[in-house]
């Protein structure tokens, strides 16, 4: 919201990247330069809304990673360049205890180079303790779901062993759910 500092991390960004001013004013106004793909250029409006709030809010947090597990945020994340982010997003915090924009910029291909620096320049909500357990809340409540589907998939197949692992599993989920 404070066009001052958005001047100056515009400029910041150009100067790191080489890029020139008018592209990154294509980037700031949520348009991605035409970039050919394997598949179609897929826009930021069309990354799965939790997917790409969670995403955003990790590069602008990336002290809350620690909070998470990878394995359970690509359960619910699936879409292909969110998921490779935030596996990129991951190892560099393991490997280096930090995440930088320049670090995770230099390793991207040009769409999510693009997506993850106009995300970097937007405004970020003020508390991101409480951000970031509302993102906790939200995938508990999204595996006690898939833990509802499976249990219900197993027990109409009549596995009865996979059914009495995934009541275990659903009963500890819900008693820590309860706890939280």
């Amino acid at each position: 919201k404070n066009p001052l500092k958005q001047e100056h991390y515009k400029d910041k960004i150009c100067t790191l990247f080489e890029v020139e001013r008018s592209t990154l004013d294509q980037l700031s106004q949520k348009t991605v330069p035409n970039i050919t793909l394997s598949e179609p250029t897929i826009l930021e409006e069309k990354l799965p809304v939790f997917g790409r709030r969670l995403t955003k809010f990790l590069l602008h947090w990336p002290e809350y990673i620690g909070y998470f597990s990878l394995e359970e945020l690509l359960a619910e994340i699936k879409h292909p360049i969110l998921c490779e982010l935030l596996r990129r997003m991951f190892a560099l915090y393991t490997q280096h205890q930090r995440l930088e924009a320049d670090m995770l910029i230099d390793e991207l291909d040009d769409v999510s180079r693009g997506l993850v620096s106009a995300w970097l320049m937007e405004e970020m909500p003020e508390d991101p303790e409480e951000v970031a357990q509302g993102f906790l809340f939200l995938l508990q409540r999204r595996r006690l779901k898939r833990l509802s589907e499976q249990i219900k998939a197993a027990e109409k197949a009549g596995n009865w062993e996979k059914l009495t692992a995934l009541l275990r599993q659903k009963n500890e989920l819900a008693c820590a759910f309860k706890r939280a």
